[in-house]
């Protein structure tokens, strides 16, 4: 505690994906990467953000339909993970005024 009996914060933990930075735009770049790969029609961006979060497996059953093999929704994840390394922090741009929180932190 301080002196003035108010408690100092020694730590912060902040979820980096839609909460300091915007990916979205790298991550749907990598579903129609690894789409394309396999095959498969280039998914709306739409229907990609709506799953964000979801592990990747279920992503693309949650984009291509429940139809979507099981071994080929892996392949997705797979091809996606490849795809990422590429891709990340071409779009990724951090949130307004997010530079300035983690300063003011400090």
């Amino acid at each position: 505690m301080s002196p003035g009996g108010t408690r100092l914060l020694r730590a912060a933990l902040f979820d980096l994906d839609g909460t300091l930075v915007d990916s979205r735009p790298d991550i749907v770049a990598c579903f129609r990467l690894a789409a394309r790969e396999l095959g498969l029609s280039a998914p709306p961006e739409e229907s990609v953000a709506r799953c964000i979060g979801l592990p990747l497996a279920e992503m693309a059953r949650q984009i291509w339909g429940a139809e979507l093999a099981p071994e080929t929704a892996h392949a997705v994840a797979a091809s996606y993970h490849r795809h990422y390394l590429e891709v990340v922090g071409r779009e990724t741009a951090a949130h307004l005024g997010a530079e300035e929180v983690l300063r003011a932190l400090r």
